[in-house]
Formats: C-alpha cells, structure tokens, sequence
C-alpha cells in the first residue's frame, strides 16, 4: 500500500516535470517566433527612417521663403507673385508635415528598439534557462527508468503476497514414519 503510493507519487511529479519542460520548450519556441518579427519590424522601421531622412535632407536644402511683403509684392508680381507665393506656402507646409512625420518615425524607432534589445534579453534569458534543464531532463529519464524497474519489482513482490496470502491447496503426503 505505502510503497505504491510512492510510486504513484514519483509517476505524478515526472508527469508534472515533463508538462514544465514541454511547456518552457513551447514558450521559448513563441518567444524566438516573437523575436523574429521585432527584429523584421524594426530593419523594415529603420529603411523607412532612412528614407524619410534623405527625403528631409533634400527638402532642407531648399531654404523657406521669407515672408512676402503682401502689400507691394502683389501691386508688383502681380498674378505671377500670388502663384509663386502659394506654392511657397505649399512647399513649407509639406517641409513641416514631414518633419512632423519624420519625429514621429524617430520615435517609433526608438520604441521598437527598446523592445528589440528588451526581447533579446528575455531570449537570452530564456536560452540560459533552456540549457539549466538539459541536466533535469536526463534526470527525468533515469528516474522515469527508476520508477519503471520500482513498478517491476511491486508487481513481482504483490504477486509474491499474493501467493503467500492464498496458498495453494497442497497436496497431502504420506505421513511419515520414523524408523526406530
């Protein structure tokens, strides 16, 4: 009774032991997965972040116009002057949206490889972890063959009991006689 118990203990915990390993395994799988597409998202940012730059680059060059003197540059441009000057006031506005833009994506960046560095650490930390069990499942196996040769020995010593407890009807011998 007691010792089976034991057994049933001993199979429960390996049970138990082999759900974590299967579990940390699987965890560190979605994890790696993760990891992956960060690092994707965060090239695909910084390309992005690239581009704009050489876009804003190419725009800072262009200098904004000074503001116009309204009322003698439109007596003297004329109908050309108030196209010239919307097209100015076009020309900064998009300067400044995608500047605005360009803030924005810098930031996004900057997010993104926070959280690229912060899952590389939880991967590192997690890969440590993975290779802290390889020790505990080779544990696993040998206790798996403990309690599998344990198993055996209870079955063999029940049915040992077994046969001590009923024993089979003997047979009867010739009483013996003594020989004086």
């Amino acid at each position: 009774g007691n010792i089976e118990r034991r057994g049933e203990v001993t199979e429960a915990g390996l049970a138990e032991l082999a759900e974590l390993q299967a579990s940390l395994d699987a965890g560190l799988g979605t994890l790696r997965a993760e990891i992956a597409e960060v690092r994707q998202a965060a090239s695909e940012l910084a390309e992005a972040r690239r581009a704009i730059d050489a876009r804003l680059d190419r725009i800072a060059e262009v200098q904004a116009a000074p503001p116009a003197d309204t009322g003698r540059g439109r007596r003297r441009g004329g109908k050309g002057g108030a196209e010239a000057e919307a097209r100015a006031d076009a020309v900064w506005a998009t300067v400044q949206d995608l500047a605005r833009q360009h803030q924005a994506l810098r930031s996004s960046i900057d997010e993104l490889e926070e959280a690229t560095a912060r899952a590389a650490d939880l991967a590192a930390r997690a890969s440590s972890q993975g290779a802290a069990f390889g020790p505990l499942r080779g544990d696993v196996r040998a206790l798996r063959e403990q309690v599998a040769a344990q198993a055996e020995v209870l079955s063999d010593l029940a049915d040992s009991v077994g046969r001590l407890a009923n024993p089979a009807p003997a047979t009867k011998h010739a009483p013996r006689t003594s020989t004086a």
